[in-house]
């Protein structure tokens, strides 16, 4: 609700507001999708605009897509959709992707999605696909070489330079894959597909993308044997192969222990692929090698893992090899039917270069979180949730110690049966950046929010959803954060010249 340096300046093209609709509707085998968004700042309301019609489980045919899709494969090492889990509080769920296949395209993300048509044929127990796009991107194109750049993904379409890189290039998609689908036996295929951009990459480095013509091939396997399930994938792109080992064992109900191992080498280039990592969606120069374990244990659910990871090859901000680990712990229990709590502490050490008397050297980071969380279900009318989380961040090198903390209490009543209230308050201080804290936070239907909070401050927001009738559903969310402190908030052209953000969201959902 306040105004940006970008509108005062008249840099901005378009209006304050985020405007977002969205329109789904299925009869029988029959769905068809459209989605039109604009993000604060840009002019045309239609800014992103996609669409999809779709046919599902019709003889033969188990899926046909014209418009907009994404498309999973396997592990996700060649193949897979703008989103996958990474690491986290569940030790085991993150590691195995569920391979979709073809799935019509209905986010507001405006990158790694495509336009054209994709089918499905099942026979048996085999099943074929074939898919084919021709899609516009936003790249930064050098005026001398004609090449691209960089591939901006923030969708972000206000000033005018944003708007000079708008669709600026051009991608042509075409592959095959065939699987083998046995649920209880043995799942796997194989894949191969072809990219062409419309303008060759400008490569920064010796192994980024270079020149305009891709070629992928995968294979993926999904087998079972009792109570063990071993998974993976193996990719190539014509120069080298990346690939993924993973085997669960599910000793009963009450362990599991997954384990992992991952190779992509430096020369293997990703395009559409989104893998698991240490660097999630970067399928390229990482070797890495992940344990987890969950345990139903008498005292409550322990979700443990231990990761090893090594980047061979020199990066963006290290000119030379480093490596790393990271463990996690977190233990949720249920003393009582109406308490619940939750223990998390997370270790990352991570080597990283910087410079010590003019020098660049390696040093090692290392990042500290503690969590503890208590729910209380006092109804079915009202939940208590309040959390305490403290984190470091510790360059011993340079002499660094940082700390962050956050408290907040959350509130959920529901006083009548068609309204339900969430509210928040937060109270966060960290030394700088490094030393952020993050909460995932209640929002609209369809938005994700894990809000990054540093500096001294105050946040809050309130969120309300109401069934005014079985067809008709208004959720409204208020959000303010304050910073005492400071006199301007953010940055570049997002710069608030006061220390308050706030903003206020509307949506209706109307279901037939």
């Amino acid at each position: 609700m306040q105004t940006r340096k970008g509108f005062i300046d008249g840099k901005f093209s378009g209006s304050k507001p985020k405007i977002y609709n969205r329109f789904l509707g299925t009869y029988n085998n029959y769905s068809i999708g459209v989605l039109i968004e604009k993000d604060p700042g840009e002019k045309s309301i239609n800014d992103l605009n996609t669409f999809f019609f779709q046919i599902k489980d019709k003889g033969y045919l188990t899926n046909f897509i014209i418009g907009d899709y994404t498309l999973e494969f396997g592990q996700g090492l060649a193949l897979w959709s703008p989103y996958g889990f990474v690491k986290g509080a569940d030790a085991i769920y993150p590691v195995k992707k569920k391979n979709r296949n073809i799935k019509p395209y209905k986010s507001a993300n405006e990158n790694n999605f495509f336009r054209g048509a994709a089918a499905s044929i099942k026979f048996s127990f085999y099943r074929l696909s074939a898919f084919y796009s021709s899609n516009k991107f936003d790249a930064n194109i050098d005026s001398v070489t004609n090449k691209i750049i960089s591939a901006p993904i923030d969708g972000l379409h206000r000033t005018t330079s944003e708007i000079r890189k708008r669709k600026s290039a051009n991608e042509t998609f075409k592959g095959i894959r065939l699987d083998y689908v046995n649920q209880e036996l043995i799942n796997a295929g194989i894949l191969y597909y072809n990219t062409n951009f419309s303008n060759s990459f400008l490569p920064s480095s010796i192994f980024d993308l270079n020149g305009n013509n891709f070629n992928y091939y995968s294979i993926y396997y999904d087998i079972y044997l009792n109570k063990i399930n071993i998974f993976g994938e193996a990719a190539y792109n014509g120069t080298s192969i990346a690939s993924i080992i993973n085997i669960q064992f599910s000793i009963n109900r009450n362990f599991k222990w997954v384990t992992s191992v991952r190779n992509y080498p430096r020369n293997f280039t990703n395009i559409h692929g989104f893998s698991f990592g240490e660097k999630p969606g970067t399928v390229s120069n990482e070797f890495g090698i992940y344990n987890g374990i969950k345990w139903n244990s008498p005292i409550g659910l322990i979700d443990i893992y231990y990761d090893q990871f090594q980047f061979p090859f020199s990066t963006f901000s290290n000119p030379v090899s480093t490596q790393g680990n990271e463990f996690l712990i977190n233990l949720r229990t249920k003393p009582s039917k109406k308490i619940e709590t939750v223990f998390r502490y997370k270790i990352e050490n991570k080597e990283i270069t910087k410079k010590i008397n003019g020098i660049l050297q390696i040093v090692g980071r290392k990042r500290q979180n503690l969590r503890g969380e208590l729910i209380f279900k006092a109804s079915h009318t009202l939940r208590l949730k309040s959390r305490f989380e403290i984190t470091n961040f510790k360059i011993s090198e340079l002499g660094i110690n940082e700390f962050g903390y956050l408290i907040f209490q959350d509130i959920r009543i529901k006083p009548f049966r068609n309204l339900t209230i969430n509210s928040r308050i937060i109270l966060f201080n960290s030394d700088s950046f490094n030393s952020s804290v993050y909460e995932y936070e209640y929002d609209l239907r369809g938005i994700l929010s894990n809000v990054g909070l540093n500096g001294n401050g105050i946040r809050w927001y309130i969120v309300s959803n109401y069934r005014l009738t079985n067809l008709l559903k208004i959720s409204l969310k208020y959000a303010e954060t304050y910073k005492p402190h400071v006199k301007q908030l953010s940055s570049g052209e997002a710069l608030l010249y006061n220390n308050v953000d706030n903003r206020l969201s509307l949506q209706l959902d109307l279901i037939l």
